[in-house]
């Protein structure tokens, strides 16, 4: 019972905080300590839900943003990227920017985080929605995250050798970047790119470097080499550098605080908890079961890619879903003979990465927090940003499932 309470719940959250303009983290968090409670579960167990890893490194990472918004660095960078990329050549944009943080997924560098400050910056700049911008590096995360030298690749392969299957990534890799790049090619026209004039770039003032401006780069390409190459945390490296800048006077340490997006911030965590609740109750169980109840020979992968896409919404890709599901993956090879084992491990890994762009999982968080950084709205623009960010994962948990349906899964690209 109490799982079908703490699902109807999360519904409630989302309807209330929707209507009312309360902020979505609050209530789910209120909900959360009202259904935990009744529920049977101790104060404990429902604030450890909380996900205060994911936290720090939001506000981590929006400390140092917040540094490079407000001493220009952003914008300088921002007028240099239009004058470059927005003038004649403006409606090859999106193509050169999709083409190239998909080719820096294939070479083991997961740009996107990393360059979504620019490219939310650059979306203000422009006086654009910022989806237009920020939806090209949505996309490239469904094209390049299982790409073979990629964290997820190396997981999903990890966790499969674990279940003595042997998986080939780039079967995985090539299917993500099949389905992205026809999606991407639909968000071109929707979002009117072929229809976009060139900018009169000739106008933008381009400002030499200040001293500020050459160490918050600086600053930030320490970070960017001590997440790539060192494997430090971001929450870490990136509260560091933003202290040191604001010591050395680049950054205003007095207004850091009220600078941060704790608007975001306060809607991931809340959230948080909210889910946390609700799969402590059975309810993401019950959802998986259900589903996996229709699973025959025919639909497997796209099931199961389902399940996958379903669960990452409300937890871990590589900590949680991919571990799950491959020896479900296993056991169905072996109730449903003739299913492959690879199409089933790919659907598993697409599926999971298919909502990592809802507001509650780690990509989709990032960008609501750079959005509230940036664009400092008001709740009902917030909650509007939250809302597009979940349709982006509703599509896509409908188009990678289809994808299963229609036998992509199951072509072997690499033998």
């Amino acid at each position: 019972m109490w799982a079908i309470v703490s699902l109807v719940s999360l519904v409630i959250v989302i309807i209330i905080a929707n209507k009312k303009n309360i902020n979505i983290g609050l209530v789910g968090m209120a909900v959360a300590l009202l259904v935990g409670t009744l529920g049977g579960m101790s104060y404990k167990d429902i604030l450890g839900g909380f996900n205060a890893l994911l936290f720090l490194r939001m506000m981590g990472m929006q400390c140092l943003i917040c540094v490079a918004k407000y001493n220009g660095t952003m914008e300088a960078l921002a007028q240099r990227i239009i004058k470059i990329g927005c003038g004649r050549a403006i409606r090859l944009f999106p193509v050169i920017l999709y083409a190239g943080l998909v080719l820096c997924e294939y070479a083991g560098t997961a740009m996107f985080l990393l360059i979504l400050p620019v490219l939310c910056e650059l979306a203000y700049v422009m006086k654009m929605p910022v989806q237009k911008i920020v939806g090209i590096g949505l996309l490239e995360v469904w094209a390049g995250s299982f790409a073979p030298y990629s964290l997820p690749a190396i997981t999903l392969s990890s966790v499969a050798a674990n279940a003595e299957i042997s998986h080939n990534s780039w079967n995985t890799a090539i299917a993500g970047t099949i389905i992205a790049t026809i999606l991407f090619v639909v968000f071109y026209f929707v979002y009117g790119w072929h229809k976009e004039t060139p900018k009169d770039v000739g106008n933008i003032e381009i400002h030499p470097l200040t001293w500020k401006h050459k160490l918050t780069l600086l600053g930030y390409v320490i970070f960017v080499l001590g997440n790539l190459f060192l494997g430090l945390d971001i929450a870490v490296v990136a509260m560091i550098i933003a202290m040191i800048l604001c010591v050395v006077g680049v950054g205003d340490g007095k207004q850091l605080i009220k600078r941060l997006p704790w608007n975001s911030l306060f809607t991931v965590g809340g959230m948080t908890i909210m889910v946390g609740v609700v799969a402590s109750l059975g309810g993401i169980s019950l959802i998986s079961q259900g589903i996996a109840l229709i699973s025959n020979k025919a639909i497997a992968p796209a099931v199961l890619c389902a399940v996958a896409g379903l669960m990452s919404v409300v937890s871990s890709a590589s900590g949680v879903v991919m571990p799950t599901l491959i020896p479900v993956a296993v056991e169905l090879t072996a109730m449903l003979p003739g299913v492959p084992i690879q199409s089933l491990v790919t659907a598993i890994g697409l599926g999971s990465y298919s909502t990592a762009v809802s507001p509650m999982s780690t990509i989709g968080a990032n960008v609501l927090a750079n959005y509230g950084t940036i664009y400092n709205p008001d709740d009902k623009e917030q909650k509007k940003e939250f809302n597009t960010l979940l349709l982006f994962a509703a599509i896509g948990l409908v188009v990678f499932t289809l994808a299963g349906f229609l036998g992509l899964y199951n072509i072997q690209f690499v033998s």
